[in-house]
């Protein structure tokens, strides 16, 4: 059962699954050098040693998270530094002095005068005797916590921030906790019979300072802290025109910007507001699209227009209140036409921007093939090229006939198939691999909760006694 929570936890955060991982490796190891024969190079006595229960249960909890999570999570321990970010919303960490305090920062984290007593649980745990491993590991994942968050990490499409660290914190917490409960049980009963003296001084010194800051985290959390990152006013930033653009058999797309305060922030759209696990969100945006964006807002991008509408980028949406001084940095490059200007925002349309797959044939004209979301088919009259208005990725296919045509890419890194005779072609992206990985992921699944039940006994494998 264990595991199977470590596994749930890891989903929502690579650094715990990191965490756990080299914890209980580390544990291993040092159970394994502590064995009689830990030095031997024989195989019959290293498979002995292995065959111990005290290693067949540490390797559970190494290996059953990481299964779980496939492939995720080999990715996470092939390139940790890579994976530091925590899935959906990237949030920036707060100064390390408030991580040394429990508190992650961040936008929607508590002021720091909001004193977490886990520091004070954190010394008498360590002073405790029978509970000073429990105040190590919490001591080791808060230092880990310090030191992750002074580190800067960019995310997908966005500028390098702070990691953040709440999982760790939220392990020490909880580390921390069950061993404050474990000494309180124990000494609650000692401090009736004993005479006063420092113990129920430093008890009473701990339950105010645990009373007041459950007080004012309960008082930050209904007042400050209900404006919450992911409350919404129903807000709609992609003007319904564009939405309804997106459902045409061209699938153009729509780079969304917007100014706040002193950054430019945007996003490509494919018809709806932003949305977390969108393909254009939740992957490195291309190097070549990210540069020409840049240079876009920076009035030197010459080429800005060529490069987006080779993506399939159609329309260009600046959200009210939009910059006066950016709209005259877009009006005054070419190859970009400004469409509408309404209370909304401003529009360009990108000069002679591709549909999402085109055919290009032998004199150079471009012709649209019709696409939905997960396929396109049509047919081609002459040799010439087809071209994906996507990021280049392996698992693009095209039948030309029935026949597989070979993959390619061109210089603006997107796929390409070489057409050789004219006749009918379908364009797949194929998820063979992934549904692989899925389906190994929900066998370990099944397997560790059938192994986690608690197993019957046949009626001559129960003692007499139990029956009786």
């Amino acid at each position: 059962m264990i595991t199977i929570l470590a596994g749930i936890s890891a989903t929502f955060s690579p650094i715990f699954l990191l965490f756990w991982f080299y914890y209980h490796l580390f544990q291993l190891v040092v159970f394994y050098s502590g064995l009689k024969n830990s030095k031997s190079y024989q195989w019959e006595i290293i498979l002995k040693n292995l065959s111990h229960e005290e290693i067949k249960k540490r390797a559970a909890l190494i290996f059953t998270p990481v299964l779980i999570n496939l492939p995720i999570s080999l990715s996470v321990l092939t390139s940790p530094f890579s994976k530091l970010l925590e899935p959906g919303l990237s949030l920036s960490a707060g100064e390390p002095i408030s991580v040394l305090l429990f508190n992650p920062g961040g936008p929607t984290s508590p002021s720091l005068y909001i004193f977490a007593p886990f520091i004070l649980f954190l010394l008498i745990t360590l002073i405790t005797k029978d509970q000073r491993s429990n105040g190590l590991l919490a001591l080791v994942a808060l230092v880990l916590s310090i030191t992750l968050s002074s580190y800067f990490v960019s995310s997908n499409n966005s500028s390098a921030q702070r990691v953040w660290t709440g999982s760790l914190l939220v392990l020490a917490q909880f580390v921390l906790l069950l061993s404050i409960f474990s000494i309180a049980e124990k000494l609650l009963p000692q401090l009736r019979r004993i005479n006063l003296g420092y113990k129920h001084f430093i008890s009473a010194f701990t339950a105010i300072i645990t009373i007041s800051s459950a007080l004012l985290i309960t008082g930050w959390g209904v007042t400050v802290g209900a404006n919450s990152l992911v409350r919404t006013d129903n807000e709609q930033v992609i003007p319904a025109f564009i939405s309804d653009l997106a459902t045409t058999n061209e699938k153009p797309k729509t780079l969304v910007v917007r100014k706040n305060q002193d950054q430019v922030k945007y996003f490509i759209s494919r018809g709806s507001d932003l949305i977390i696990g969108d393909p254009d969100v939740s992957t490195q945006t291309p190097e070549i699209v990210h540069k020409s964006v840049v240079d876009l807002f920076n009035g030197i991008g010459a080429s800005s227009s060529q490069v987006l509408g080779s993506y399939g980028i159609q329309y260009i949406f600046m959200k009210d209140p939009a910059d006066p001084a950016l709209v005259r940095t877009i009006d005054g490059i070419g190859g970009f036409t400004r469409s509408s200007s309404t209370k909304d925002g401003v529009i360009w349309k990108v000069n002679n921007a591709k549909a999402r797959i085109v055919f290009k044939n032998s004199s150079g004209k471009f012709s649209t093939i019709n696409s939905t979301d997960k396929s396109a088919n049509g047919y081609v009259s002459s040799d010439g090229f087809v071209i994906v208005a996507e990021k280049y990725d392996p698992s693009w296919k095209l039948l030309l006939n029935g026949r597989n045509v070979p993959l390619e890419k061109n210089e603006f890194g997107q796929p390409v198939f070489k057409i050789d005779q004219p006749g009918e072609i379908l364009v797949t992206h194929d998820g063979t691999a992934r549904r692989g990985w899925i389906s190994i992921q929900l066998i370990v699944i099944l397997s560790v909760v059938i192994l986690a039940l608690p197993s019957g006994r046949k009626r001559k494998e129960v003692p007499l006694e139990e029956l009786l």
